[in-house]
């Protein structure tokens, strides 16, 4: 787990430009975290889904 990942990850402030690259660098658990985010573009979500697949 990296708690900085996580942090960013529930931060509503975080810009959507910086999703994507966080989606790519996820482990588990920020994974999980950005599973909750209600601002999530169907690309985003289809990235996310793919990463858990790996």
């Amino acid at each position: 787990m990296n708690a900085v990942l996580v942090g960013l990850a529930a931060n509503p402030s975080l810009p959507a430009e910086l999703v994507g690259p966080l989606i790519e660098a996820a482990d588990d658990e920020t994974a999980w975290k950005l599973a909750y985010r209600f601002d999530l573009t169907s690309t985003q979500v289809t990235a996310l889904v793919a990463r858990s697949r790996r």
